[in-house]
């Protein structure tokens, strides 16, 4: 599992899950999940054209559970109008882990098929091809990025859901909340045009 920044820096990398984990179990066996509740983010805050605070959260895929801190699109399947408009910023978000995730692989050949070492080398050659794709992204972004797609041109992974995980009612209305911010945002937007 892997988090990212907006310049597709990998701030956090949890390597080593089995493979046989479905993707919105593998965050229960992260460091991230254990230690979400010591994370320092900011206190909430105002959006752009908000007096209302909004939490810091992170973005994930459809496969993992909501929590306070992180948010996930509405499921595809039972999506409404506004719900959609909610779902486009966020698939947006989601893509610069996609994109970093693609230019990893795309530079390090030894992604393009299975490890062939132990568990322990194989993680150890991960997190090192990790920290050098973040040291090349800051000493040259352009040279070291150049030959890969555009981030818009990776396919999000349609991922299973889990059927398993019930969200908290609170993360349900944080979503919720997000999902209004957005759909005024785009009415404001309309109605300048």
């Amino acid at each position: 599992m892997a988090i990212a920044n907006a310049k597709k820096e990998f701030i956090m990398v949890d390597i080593g899950c089995n493979g046989r984990v479905l993707d919105g179990g593998v965050i229960f066996y992260t460091k991230f999940w254990e230690q979400q509740c010591r994370l320092n983010l900011p206190e909430p805050s105002p959006l752009p054209n908000t007096l209302e605070p909004y939490p810091y959260v992170f973005v994930g895929d459809e496969a993992f559970a909501l929590g306070p801190n992180l948010v996930k699109p509405y499921p595809e399947k039972t999506v409404i109008k506004e719900e959609e408009i909610y779902n486009q910023p966020l698939s947006k978000a989601r893509c610069v882990v996609e994109c970093a995730v693609g230019i990893l692989v795309t530079k390090f050949g030894v992604f393009h098929k299975a490890i062939s070492l132990c568990p322990e080398k194989a993680t150890k050659v991960t997190a090192a091809r990790c920290y050098l794709h973040n040291y090349l992204l800051k000493k040259d972004p352009q040279m070291y990025a150049s030959s890969s797609s555009n981030s818009d041109e990776f396919d999000l992974m349609t991922m299973q859901r889990s059927m398993f995980r019930n969200s908290a009612k609170c993360a349900k209305t944080i979503r919720d909340k997000f999902c209004i911010y957005y759909n005024n945002e785009v009415k404001i937007v309309n109605t300048q045009l």
